[in-house]
């Protein structure tokens, strides 16, 4: 914190050349998730002292679900498509040309599979999943 955005980026290009290609291991303690998420390969995270959890970046992230949009060519029949299916448990919002789901990664494809039988255009599929929400998902979770 306190960097300006030049100034972030080339301290995160130095902490990760010097982790990559010098092979060092910086131990870096942060509230700033979203920086962790660029650069750790491994975290813990600690919650009033107590450890809560710990692993690779990539695994812990990697058990949530993610929250995927789904662009397609307007289309008014997504939601008859999406209530004669099982996906409509997924879908956290949508409308005639965006639906945004939570679904396992390996449910994207399948999804797009369904939607393209159904001749649904789809233009873009975008995936988000943050450290950050995941960090509030488990704070939340032990309140």
């Amino acid at each position: 914190t306190g960097l300006d955005p030049v100034g972030i980026i080339e301290l995160r290009n130095l902490l990760l050349h010097l982790n990559k290609e010098k092979g060092k291991t910086i131990l870096l303690s942060s509230h700033v998730l979203s920086e962790i998420e660029l650069i750790a390969t491994r975290m813990i995270i600690i919650n009033k002292g107590k450890s809560m959890v710990e692993g690779s970046v990539s695994e812990l992230l990697n058990s949530e679900q993610l929250v995927v949009t789904f662009s397609f060519v307007p289309d008014e029949k997504i939601k008859q498509v999406l209530n004669e299916s099982g996906w409509e448990k997924k879908v956290i919002s949508h409308n005639d040309s965006e639906m945004i789901v939570a679904v396992a990664c390996e449910e994207i494809p399948l999804l797009n599979a369904f939607l393209v039988s159904k001749n649904i255009a789809v233009t873009s599929i975008q995936s988000k999943r943050k450290l950050e929400d995941y960090f509030m998902k488990l704070l939340n979770s032990v309140n």
